[in-house]
């Protein structure tokens, strides 16, 4: 039988310290990381056979040559080594990279957020040649049960996080049935590998479409649905609020904290890494922003002419919805901490796989 391998704990533990997770403190497994098509950072479990080429195709951004529009969502694939219903995942935070290299500054050479930050600190650059801040990434595992005996769904029993009971409802009486543990330190699952997702929005826009609704009750799901993806921003971005004891313009981005949540974070520059210690509020800040837009609206001045203000009321929103709601939206994705199936199928109803009628189809 696999077991957990010894850096998987390690890695929990950064999770769990805190503060927020930096770059250092991601977990090693003596291999590279791969870069796959779609910008997704992929880092392959020492003793798993990833089969990385399949991966890459899997995930491409264009999906050609895949079976289906779903088959994206899986770590591996139907058609690879791994059986979808043996696979599964689990997030392990959000962390900050300052040293990022996006091989998009349009000369050829790849641009690096920590030698844009260097070359400002010694006076020498235009800080209006590259983006500004320190890029936000979300990290997640996928595991596999290698012991998987073909029955699908109904091999597996679930963790409830209401009740902190084991679920053996999907199983099937003689049969073998298991929990999906991948998150605790005697799980038999074998870690396939860390990923690292750059646009997490869009991440977390599939993960409510195709696996939220099957897990979340009515209320958290309706909460998770109508607070846009965009509010988790992934830009420093200045406002119109000074530091009470600087002077300094505050800036916003998404703030990664401790146990693998996040709120929106208030900074006293342009990188986004020097936390505001003051005492007014995100939220404060955000509205006067919006309300600077709007009056720009009104007054006829859309910054520069192109409706631009309105875009700016539109994103700037977005983070305040999610402010306003932060607790529960980090109580409803803190279900993704404990192990998920990557075969997303219904963990709310009495009776295996019924899909709920009034949102998506579960079983994918």
């Amino acid at each position: 039988a696999a077991v957990l391998l010894p850096f998987v704990a390690a890695a929990d533990m950064t999770v769990e310290m805190e503060g927020m997770l930096q770059k250092g403190d991601l977990p090693q497994t003596g291999k590279d990381w791969v870069t796959l098509d779609n910008g997704v950072e992929f880092l392959p479990g020492s003793d798993a056979d990833t089969r990385v080429a399949n991966v890459r195709k899997l995930w491409s951004g264009n999906q050609v040559g895949a079976s289906s529009p779903y088959d994206s969502i899986f770590a591996d694939g139907s058609e690879t080594y791994y059986d979808e219903y043996a696979q599964a995942w689990r997030v392990l935070g959000w962390y900050i990279d300052c040293d990022f290299c996006n091989g998009d500054n349009g000369d050829g050479n790849d641009f690096c957020q920590g030698d844009r930050n260097r070359r400002l600190e010694n006076g020498d650059g235009d800080e209006d040649a590259a983006p500004t801040g320190c890029p936000r990434f979300l990290l997640w595992a996928a595991y596999v049960d290698v012991d998987y005996e073909g029955n699908g769904g109904n091999e597996y029993s679930h963790f409830n996080r209401n009740t902190g009971r084991w679920n053996r409802r999907n199983c099937k009486s003689g049969a073998r049935c298991v929990k999906m543990d991948c998150h605790m330190p005697d799980t038999n699952f074998k870690l396939i590998g860390f990923f690292k997702e750059p646009r997490y929005d869009e991440w977390m826009e599939q993960l409510i479409n195709y696996q939220g609704d099957c897990m979340w009750n009515d209320s958290e799901y309706k909460l998770m649905h109508n607070i846009s993806p965009m509010g988790l921003v992934n830009t420093c971005t200045k406002t119109t609020s000074r530091d009470e004891y600087s002077g300094r313009y505050l800036y916003y981005n998404l703030q990664p904290n401790e146990h693998a949540t996040v709120t929106i974070g208030l900074y006293t520059e342009d990188t986004c890494t020097e936390v505001y210690k003051g005492s007014t509020a995100a939220s404060t800040v955000l509205t006067k922003l919006i309300s600077k837009y709007q009056d720009d609206n009104a007054n006829g001045d859309d910054g520069n002419g192109d409706g631009s203000a309105d875009e700016e009321v539109q994103i700037h929103s977005y983070a305040l919805d999610l402010v306003e709601s932060i607790n529960s939206w980090n109580s409803a994705f803190a279900a993704f901490r404990t192990c998920q199936p990557c075969k997303a199928y219904d963990l709310t109803k009495s009776v295996a796989f019924t899909p709920r009628g009034d949102k998506t189809q579960c079983q994918r």
